[in-house]
This record gives structure tokens, C-alpha cells and sequence, in this order.
């Protein structure tokens, strides 16, 4: 029987005046996952969605990452991975970065 996925949201990397690399860990549980970043500049809406990815299988944590490009300048930006198989929905907790 499938559970939903494990999701860790990890420190975004690689920050610049107009991208950022979003980082975080993504356990399958046995179920076929598909996973995404949700980001936006309020920590309560996060509008955007980068493109869902996957699937990913198994019961090992997979690292995940998706790039940002196209940021505004000197504004910090809110961010969590999410995943989704069969048994349903985990978002990760979400952080924030602020580009330089």
C-alpha cells in the first residue's frame, strides 16, 4: 500500500541578482512521485510552480533541484518542495532567499 511522499525543502544555492538553484529531498515510499517546487515573494502564496518532475520510485531519499532565472533584484523570494503520488500530496516546509 502506498503512503504519501517524504519532502524536505533545502537551502536554495547558487543565488545571484536574478536566479537561484531550490534544493530538497524527496522519499517516494514505494509509490510513483512526481515532484515540484512551489515559489513566490509572499511566504502565505506561493504562486509559481516550477514543472513537475519525476516519477521517482523506491524508498531512498532522492536529492531534487529545479532552477529559477528571471528574478527581480535585491527581493526575497519563499520557496518548498511538494510531492505527489497515489496516497496524495506532502508539501516541504518553505524557506527563503533573497537575490543579491
Amino acid at each position: 500500500m502506498a503512503t504519501t511522499p517524504t519532502v524536505i525543502t533545502k537551502a536554495a544555492t547558487v543565488l545571484s541578482a536574478s536566479g537561484a538553484t531550490l534544493n530538497g529531498t524527496v522519499t517516494a515510499n514505494n509509490a510513483s512521485t512526481q515532484y515540484w517546487f512551489s515559489w513566490g515573494t509572499s511566504k502565505t502564496s506561493l504562486i509559481g510552480n516550477t514543472t513537475k518532475t519525476g516519477p521517482l520510485t523506491g524508498t531512498t531519499s532522492a536529492a531534487v533541484t529545479a532552477k529559477l532565472t528571471g528574478l527581480k533584484t535585491k527581493t526575497t523570494y519563499y520557496f518548498q518542495a511538494v510531492a505527489s503520488n497515489a496516497a496524495g500530496t506532502t508539501p516541504g516546509a518553505v524557506l527563503s532567499f533573497t537575490t543579491n
